[in-house]
């Protein structure tokens, strides 16, 4: 979410992205949409996995993990993708285990992020997160988000609650986006992301508390619907920390953008990032609200 609580510019500069941008969201989302209400479960988390591997090349160069291990983070993105949609297809009693682990996983990695994004006027987490230990890293929060989505899409309306989460990170990166082009402001971690505001990351967090807690008072029954408000909060702001984190990374790596896949939006990593950050604590904060089977 490269582009969100950005500060506003004059003229053709300030929205020469915007319809390119536009574009690509007109077309992305009615098909991702249509897919998680559509399509089996194993399916989605498939495609998901190949997604996470382009993703995966992308972490490899910002972490300057090298050939090897470029490789072998793919590699081990692809495995876990198998293994999870087998997991399940079978309905293994082992299932909830290996996802639960995960989940774990990526929630370490989440608070990892934070850690590296609160200490960045030090430099170093920048130095530290490189090569081997930036593989380990990305292969957490690969890992995290994968188990995590599976654990979520388990089950019957899987694809409907994957929906819900991915609606709440859109909402924080459009409300993001609009507040920050519109108003501007304060910057948020300017040694990290000078183009991020304060405005902004408020307003995507309020739009997902509030989207939240709408759904949350509709639909559920077993939580007040402040309840869902501050799930979604929390969730929102995770995701900006997962944001944060793929900045820093681009910063020491020197690049304005993770890849190119999306056009207007970057590659994988620069419209995920905020997602496979947060999707653990999803998976957290649904077992809690709904006691889902993961």
């Amino acid at each position: 979410m490269t582009s969100s609580f950005q500060l506003g510019t004059d003229g053709g500069q300030r929205w020469r992205d915007l319809g390119m941008r536009m574009t690509t969201a007109a077309v992305a989302i009615p098909l991702v949409i249509i897919g998680l209400l559509w399509l089996p479960i194993s399916i989605i988390i498939a495609i998901f996995g190949l997604t996470m591997a382009i993703g995966a090349h992308e972490w490899s160069r910002l972490v300057e993990a090298g050939a090897a291990g470029h490789v072998m983070l793919i590699f081990v993105t692809l495995a876990l993708t198998a293994f999870g949609v087998k997991l399940i297809l079978v309905s293994s009693p082992v299932a909830s285990i290996v996802f639960a682990v995960g989940v774990a996983m990526g929630l370490l990695a989440s608070l990892a992020g934070v850690w590296m994004v609160c200490t960045a006027a030090t430099e170093v987490p920048i130095n530290l997160i490189r090569g081997a230990l930036g593989w380990f890293f990305g292969a957490f929060v690969f890992i995290g988000a994968l188990a995590a989505l599976a654990s979520i899409g388990s089950g019957v309306g899987g694809g409907q609650r994957i929906l819900m989460f991915f609606v709440l990170i859109w909402l924080v990166d459009v409300g993001g986006y609009a507040a920050g082009r519109l108003i501007g402001g304060f910057k948020l971690a300017p040694r990290v992301s000078p183009r991020k505001t304060w405005a902004g990351a408020i307003a995507g967090v309020a739009a997902a508390a509030v989207a939240a807690g709408i759904y949350g008072g509709l639909f559920n029954t077993d939580a007040d619907g402040w309840v869902f408000a501050l799930a979604g909060a929390w969730l929102a702001m995770v995701s900006i920390f997962g944001d944060l984190t793929v900045s820093l990374l681009k910063r020491r790596a020197g690049l304005a953008e993770t890849g190119v896949l999306f056009p207007g939006h970057g590659g994988v990593l620069d419209r995920l990032d905020g997602l496979v950050f947060a999707a653990p604590w999803f998976a957290l904060i649904a077992l809690w609200l709904f006691f889902w089977n993961v």
